[in-house]
This record gives structure tokens, C-alpha cells and sequence, in this order.
């Protein structure tokens, strides 16, 4: 970006800022779908995170709570996800957190 043009940096370093200060955007009221866009190398990259309760029984994992799918869209590139899980429950850590 040229340093001729005051406004646009400004509102661009705005909107990282906002980004930065809210990493996650719920997408529905139970926290449990959250989004968060970011620049990265001058590249818009997209996050989508879904968590679901879980026990151990159903995944063969001791002291599971929650899963969680992470999905991260770079460009024109193939989507990665990346499988998680955690003991926490979702009262103390939810998808928009």
C-alpha cells in the first residue's frame, strides 16, 4: 500500500485492529460455529471453527468433552482441517472464545 494514500492504510490498520481485538465472530447464539477473517501476506484467509459435545465412548478418547473442526481457506488453495479435541466443557470454552 503507497504511504500517499492516508486513508485507505488507515482504514486497513482499523480493520486488522478490529480483527485482532475479536478473533472469532459467532455464528449462531450457542457459540457453537464461529468465523474470523484475517490478512496474511496479503492474502484474505478465512477460519471457520465447529465444536460439538462429545463423550469418551463416542470417539474412544478419556475425559473428552468437546470436538472441534477447524477449517482454514486460503485463497485459491484446498481447504485444511484440522480435527480437534479437548476436555474442557463448552462452558468454558466455546467456538466464538
Amino acid at each position: 500500500m503507497k504511504g500517499n494514500q492516508p486513508g485507505i492504510r488507515a482504514a486497513v490498520q482499523a480493520a486488522d485492529a478490529a480483527a485482532a481485538a475479536d478473533p472469532f465472530v459467532p455464528l449462531n447464539a450457542d457459540g457453537t460455529q464461529a468465523r474470523r477473517f484475517t490478512r496474511e501476506k496479503g492474502g484474505l484467509v478465512a477460519r471457520s471453527l465447529q465444536t460439538s459435545r462429545v463423550q469418551a465412548e463416542m470417539i474412544g478418547f478419556p475425559f473428552v468433552a468437546q470436538a472441534a473442526r477447524l477449517e482454514r481457506i486460503c485463497g485459491a488453495n484446498a481447504a485444511v482441517l484440522v480435527e480437534l479435541s479437548t476436555s474442557r466443557p463448552a462452558s468454558e470454552l466455546s467456538a466464538a472464545a
